[in-house]
């Protein structure tokens, strides 16, 4: 098996100064049958994840358009997602993504 992913740089959202609460992570996939993926988000840069898996099988659809809502209190001021698998037959296709957040008041940190 081999580690194969994807992994986007660390956002701040629009403001670097102000925490975000993920609210929900969108995913387009290329549809790819008896195949799943990992999905991986970081918070703060922090080595605490939380992953939920992403199956890529489909009779009817060509596209996978997984839409994950996130559970409240998922807040950070750096987000992250990353996408893979641990297979011998990785042939799966990212096609776009959407974090969507919401900014929360600032707090100083003195």
């Amino acid at each position: 098996a081999i580690n194969a992913f994807w992994k986007t740089k660390n956002f701040t959202g629009a403001d670097p100064f102000l925490q975000n609460q993920l609210t929900n992570i969108d995913t387009i996939l290329k549809q790819d049958s008896n195949q799943t993926l990992t999905a991986t988000y970081f918070l703060d840069t922090s080595t605490t994840t939380t992953s939920y898996t992403i199956n890529l099988s489909s009779t009817s659809q060509s596209v996978i358009n997984n839409r994950k809502q996130l559970p409240a209190g998922k807040n950070g001021y750096l987000f992250a997602v990353k996408y893979g698998d641990e297979t011998t037959t990785s042939d799966w296709e990212l096609m776009g993504i959407r974090v969507m957040y919401v900014p929360q008041s600032y707090r100083p940190s003195q």
